[in-house]
């Protein structure tokens, strides 16, 4: 995390970009956000988890262990109420052999709370994943975490972008000499 003086020195010079480059900055923002859909968009889940958190570990690890937390309590809650998880589990397509060690193991609350938590790995990831990325973006927007480099691909958009502007000003420069 940044000082608030820090903070505010970027506030300061983003506000000054933003005089300077008007929609520049947020057509770059926007191929930066798009740059990072498509780096995530072919991998599975647990790629994209794994990823994320080589990424943006530092984010995505408090926001899983928040998200987790509630998934937990949510299914702590359920089995404590007297939720019967057997025709849900089924519902979902749980094997019947594990629903028969269920059934007769007399599990106590904890660990039908926990055989729900696990079952339910593929929401809770999605959720963490939706919730860092709605982080990131929250934390950037209020300036508390900086932008990543931009990728090779967008340097070398940017280089195209700066020969074409180049040339078309060539081109307007002569035509305005003849």
């Amino acid at each position: 995390f940044h000082s608030s003086a820090q903070v505010a020195q970027k506030s300061d010079d983003k506000e000054v970009t933003s005089k300077e480059d008007g929609k520049t900055e947020e057509i770059i923002e926007e191929e930066e956000e798009e740059d990072l859909v498509e780096r995530y968009r072919n991998l599975t889940l647990f790629q994209r988890f794994k990823m994320m958190v080589a990424d943006y570990g530092y984010v995505l690890i408090p926001v899983h262990v928040a998200t987790s937390a509630v998934w937990f309590g949510s299914f702590y809650y359920m089995a404590i109420s007297g939720v019967d998880p057997v025709p849900m589990l089924e519902g979902i397509g749980v094997p019947h052999s594990w629903m028969v060690t269920l059934k007769k193991s007399g599990a106590s609350d904890l660990l039908v709370a926990y055989v729900l938590y696990k079952i339910a790995t593929p929401a809770r990831y999605t959720v963490t994943l939706g919730g860092t990325t709605f982080t990131i973006r929250y934390l950037r927007k209020k300036g508390i975490m900086r932008k990543p480099p931009p990728s090779k691909s967008m340097e070398k958009m940017k280089g195209f972008i700066q020969e074409k502007r180049d040339q078309i000003q060539e081109k307007r420069d002569q035509f305005r000499n003849k």
